[in-house]
């Protein structure tokens, strides 16, 4: 804005700290006779330092801006790095845990067809334990293969699951009675999780049927829906609870160790492949409520994410 007029008495006047921008100066020149000058109008423009130019101000906003976005981005890319090896890392231990979890299944599930071979001989049958050997042969090629890979196709499992209940069914002679149904819409090269059946089929057997003396029945069903496949397991046991009973009484602690390394498995390839595999049991009880069996229901979905 406009400012009053000055009256000096030097040539001179001098202003300090003016900012930058356009000014009208203006002066007049008494004389002595006491009267004025015309009014001598001029325009001066002080220019701004070049850190206060706009296209300065605008740079330095640019390269902040830059810089913090660089910055951001660095901090970003390291934490994407971390991620990335932690998440690595934890595959990498999973991996090794599932393969811990295999190999503890490999002398557990050897262990068992070798009891059911040395029951055999002891029972001096050797045409039985010739067949019996063979079939034990064929079941532990397929087993390697199986216990190599963390999945395999369902046609393998089914193979797998068929020879080692054919196995058993030598072990109880005409005492045991199998029918597996598999649905014909089932695509059997779906992928399947390795030895996820047989510990299960092992307890229907072992535990279940095993303490009964006739009308032995195991019931081996593979269904589908839009989204999962399930394989379903039913025997008409003594069940779980007198089952467990029975194991108390005689002192035998595991209903099966092979069950409880399956379940970790599960959960580990749920960590790996985002695969919820859910399984469920059902008691089976008569109008008497006497236990008529189990069933087991194993779900699977049929995408790996």
């Amino acid at each position: 804005g406009k400012r009053p007029w000055q009256q000096i008495d030097q040539p001179f006047i001098e202003y300090q700290f003016l900012p930058h921008g356009k000014y009208i100066f203006q002066v007049a020149t008494k004389y002595k006779a006491g009267t004025w000058s015309d009014v001598s109008t001029h325009t001066l423009i002080v220019h701004p330092f070049w850190w206060q130019t706009w296209y300065f101000v605008f740079g330095l906003v640019v390269m902040i801006a830059s810089v913090f976005a660089l910055s951001i981005k660095l901090v970003a890319k390291r934490l994407e790095r971390k991620y990335q090896k932690e998440k690595l890392i934890n595959k990498r231990m999973s991996e090794l845990e599932l393969k811990a979890l295999q190999a503890q299944l490999n002398p557990h599930f050897i262990f068992n067809a070798m009891n059911s071979i040395q029951l055999i001989l002891w029972n001096e049958n050797r045409k039985l334990a010739d067949e019996y050997l063979s079939k034990f042969g064929r079941l532990m090629r397929l087993y390697l293969e199986a216990s190599r890979n963390e999945f395999h196709s369902l046609e393998e499992e089914i193979e797998l699951i068929t020879l080692y209940v054919k196995l058993e069914s030598l072990r109880f002679k005409s005492d045991l009675q199998v029918t597996m149904d598999v649905d014909d819409a089932l695509d059997l090269q779906s992928e399947f999780p390795t030895m996820i059946l047989q510990p299960f089929v092992e307890n229907a057997i072992n535990h279940g049927l095993s303490h009964k003396t006739d009308d032995r029945q195991l019931n081996i069903r593979f269904s589908q829906t839009e989204t999962t496949m399930t394989c379903t397991i039913e025997d008409n046991g003594i069940g779980r609870a007198a089952t467990a009973d029975f194991q108390n009484k005689y002192g035998k602690d595991h209903i099966s160790r092979a069950s409880q390394i399956v379940a970790e498995k599960i959960e580990v390839i749920e960590k790996i492949d985002h695969l919820a595999i859910q399984i469920d049991f059902v008691d089976k009880y008569d109008k008497n409520e006497s236990a008529t069996g189990t069933i087991v229901k194993i779900t699977i979905p049929y995408s790996v994410d």
